[in-house]
């Protein structure tokens, strides 16, 4: 039983039905009881929770104190907010105009404004009628009271926020989690201290890829929350040939709340950004051309440089300035053509490509394996030095250009774009050999027909013979990027 005074004292119920006077302000005891924060509550705390009694109790006292105090005066509202703070360990972004809730896993998630004003009518008796001014009222004063700065979020440079505990990294320990650490995000993996085998690991790096030291140097720095290399990794291949696979297993340690999946060229839109604000990484699974539009490429490398400032646009909030903490990876099967007059070497300088040259059949064990293996991996490369991975620019820019001229095939991006409109499950030949004829001026008549099935058969489509008209099945994953891009091989296994 809990008993809150207006002259700063009360009483406390003890399991030993002892009767203990104390002097608080109702903050401190409510933090103590139901947090068990302060030693000398952690037993009634965890007695409370357990039997679902207290939280009754205390509504019950808030309210009689509510009660006796003159409705709606600024004791009146203090004592409100401090109660449903107390309860409810909650913080606004005023420039986000969002609510976060602390969540007993360790982390302050999203929650709605009627969540919040639910949380306030909890304390309200009915005798005051609920009305909607008084509501609004002391929503407006819990704002006040509740809120903190973008800044203040995830501003810990030597703290991770780890499944089992707050990693300390200048010492490598951890540490319990506690509601004064204002994460946004997760890892969803443990932090463990002995190094363990990663067999599937060893085989993503070994058989996807050549460039394993660039996918380790990209997660080493998001892991550490080091932006200093200042690149997006871009994964470039066929379908199936295993990007999807890593994408899977950053999702998997980051989710639910540290990925976003804005698509690149859709940053320059009105509230563009909106959703990348408080992740740790966006993730595009399937770059474009229009993301680096002139509208776009501004903001492009505002999010990888370090230190650049962002405009941001929030439905329902002010327009906001910020640095952005994340990073960014993206994919795509075709590295695609850039607009006419675009600095190459700006583009260049901002990513680094990883290619992943072969395909594979789909194996959900094996992306099992990978995920079980997720807390190994992690506690693995976290522990690992930050390496700057652009010892000389022009080193850099040469190696992302080289590998953009072997990968660029105008032909494939512009097919990729009509098939990506196309509404029926097949296409006809002729039409794709008309549309490349009229957009290629240098299409060779007497051979288009020969190099449109050519390029069908890579974006995984199959020759038919429908009402007798040629036409090519199975493309359809390109509109949800599931489907597989087949061999040479496979292709003339087919026919």
């Amino acid at each position: 039983m809990v008993q809150l005074n207006r002259n700063g004292t009360g009483y406390i119920l003890n399991d030993d039905e002892e009767t203990q006077i104390v002097t608080f302000s109702s903050r401190t005891i409510l933090m103590n009881l139901i947090g068990g924060t302060g030693r000398k509550y952690q037993t009634l705390a965890r007695w409370a929770i357990e039997n679902e009694l207290l939280i009754a109790d205390l509504i019950t006292s808030v309210r009689e104190q509510l009660n006796s105090l003159e409705e709606d005066n600024e004791e009146w509202h203090n004592a409100l907010t401090e109660a449903v703070i107390a309860l409810h360990p909650i913080i606004f972004i005023e420039n986000f105009n969002r609510w976060y809730e602390y969540d007993e896993a360790g982390i302050y998630k999203k929650v709605t404004q009627t969540t919040v004003e639910s949380y306030i009518k909890e304390y309200i008796d009915a005798t005051h009628g609920l009305s909607i001014t008084m509501i609004g009222t002391a929503y407006r004063m819990l704002k006040i009271a509740a809120e903190k700065k973008e800044t203040d979020i995830n501003d810990y440079l030597s703290l991770r926020n780890c499944k089992n505990g707050i990693l300390d990294l200048t010492t490598m320990t951890l540490q319990d989690h506690s509601s004064d650490y204002l994460f946004t995000y997760q890892y969803s993996v443990d932090y463990i201290e002995e190094d363990l085998e990663t067999p599937f690991w060893e085989r993503l790096c070994t058989e996807t890829t050549t460039d394993r030291a660039l996918l380790e140097n990209w997660l080493n720095c998001l892991f550490l929350g080091k932006r200093d290399n200042e690149f997006m990794l871009w994964i470039v291949g066929p379908t199936n040939s295993g990007a999807s696979t890593f994408m899977g297993l950053v999702k998997k340690i980051l989710d639910p709340n540290g990925v976003s999946a804005t698509p690149l060229n859709t940053l320059g839109a009105s509230f563009g950004l909106q959703n990348i604000i408080d992740s740790l990484c966006n993730i595009d699974a399937d770059i474009i051309e229009e993301a680096f539009k002139s509208h776009t490429m501004s903001i492009f490398k505002k999010l990888i440089d370090e230190d650049a400032r962002l405009d941001v646009n929030i439905k329902n909030a002010p327009q906001t300035t910020m640095s952005w903490k994340g990073f960014l990876l993206g994919s795509s099967n075709n590295l695609p053509g850039f607009p006419k007059g675009t600095d190459f070497n700006a583009i260049f300088k901002r990513v680094g490509f990883a290619v992943f040259p072969h395909t594979f059949p789909n194996n959900s064990d094996f992306k099992d394996g990978l995920h079980s293996e997720a807390s190994a991996i992690f506690s693995t490369l976290i522990r690992r030095e930050f390496t700057p991975v652009k010892q000389d620019i022009e080193e850099w820019i040469e190696r992302n250009r080289e590998i953009y001229q072997a990968n660029n095939d105008e032909r494939l991006t512009f097919l990729s774009g009509i098939i990506s409109k196309y509404n029926d499950d097949s296409i006809p030949t002729n039409y794709v050999c008309s549309r490349l004829m009229q957009n290629f001026m240098d299409s060779n008549v007497f051979n288009i027909k020969q190099e449109t099935r050519g390029l069908l058969m890579k974006l995984g489509g199959t020759q038919c013979n429908e009402n007798g008209e040629e036409v090519f099945r199975g493309i359809g994953w390109i509109n949800n990027h599931n489907g597989h891009i087949r061999t040479e091989e496979e292709n003339n296994d087919r026919q």
